[in-house]
């Protein structure tokens, strides 16, 4: 199993007059294969046997995101809360694996915590969404991600905040020499009764080739 570990910066600036919001996490780039190798034979009186031989060559899975920050402003208006989006991040993946690849995104610490929390005072911070919301139905001072792709398929709605448990974004079941790409981006609804400051979490993406199973008689 090879890894390569990449840290990127996610957060959402808020300041008097503009707000910065920026897209920060923590990308894990691995790359691993599970080769099972199943060997069996049948020895009878009076026959001679060989041995069978294979060769194994581990498979290589590569994954790389477009821009390491992403920001934009916002000047909260109302009361209400003013909804604002990044631009988006591209993930793009290529395997020679014959069984494809899993792409996931999980937290980036064991404590399952769901927040954008202030860097100044851990005591202020923007809540996850609960469940899959379009950008219409948050909340003032929620945020979610915009995966691409959700279990392998087209999504469209933002998504609550990972946890420790992986969720997967796409599976594969075969190479792919010409690059796979998925995009992310963060959404958030900010009210004026947030305080000014810079609110962060982080996760990680990670593309780890699936199992492939070889069997030799």
């Amino acid at each position: 199993m090879k890894c390569r570990v990449s840290k990127i910066p996610l957060g959402v600036g808020i300041y008097q007059h503009i707000q910065n919001l920026k897209f920060l996490d923590r990308v894990t780039f691995c790359t691993s294969v599970i080769l099972l190798i199943l060997m069996g034979f049948v020895v009878f009186p009076n026959t001679s046997t060989k041995d069978a031989e294979a060769t194994i060559t581990q498979s290589t899975t590569t994954l790389t995101l477009s821009t390491s920050t992403i920001s934009t402003s916002l000047f909260p208006n109302n009361a209400t809360g003013t909804f604002i989006d990044s631009d988006p991040s591209t993930i793009s993946v290529t395997t020679n694996n014959y069984t494809g690849y899993t792409l996931g995104i999980t937290s980036s610490d064991n404590t399952n915590n769901t927040k954008l929390i202030n860097t100044k005072d851990n005591t202020l911070y923007l809540s996850s969404i609960s469940s899959a919301s379009t950008a219409n139905e948050f909340n003032a001072n929620n945020w979610g991600y915009l995966p691409s792709k959700l279990n392998g398929a087209n999504n469209t709605k933002y998504q609550p905040a990972p946890t420790t448990t992986s969720t997967t974004l796409d599976a594969t079941n075969a190479a792919n020499s010409a690059t796979n790409t998925y995009t992310i981006k963060l959404g958030t609804k900010i009210d004026y009764t947030l305080p000014t400051g810079i609110y962060t979490n982080s996760y990680t993406v990670t593309a780890v080739a699936n199992p492939v199973t070889y069997s030799i008689t």
